[in-house]
């Protein structure tokens, strides 16, 4: 994982939070299907996201094919 990440499920006991949306250190990864389920993005424009208070806790996400 880059250098943020927002959860988007609910905790699974011993698993954790099922997805994600997160940073990503390898920009090649970026829109192709490489994780089980996460959504990954440039690390700075997920910081930019999260910074701007546009992506925050209690924000609705709708992820459309």
């Amino acid at each position: 994982m880059g250098s943020f990440k927002a959860n988007l499920s609910y905790e699974v006991p011993g698993f954790g939070k099922v997805y994600r949306i997160h940073g990503n250190n390898n920009e090649a990864r970026v829109g192709k299907r490489v994780t089980g389920g996460c959504v990954c993005m440039k690390n700075e424009e997920g910081l930019k996201l999260i910074r701007s208070g546009i992506l925050k806790a209690g924000t609705e996400v709708n992820i459309v094919e």
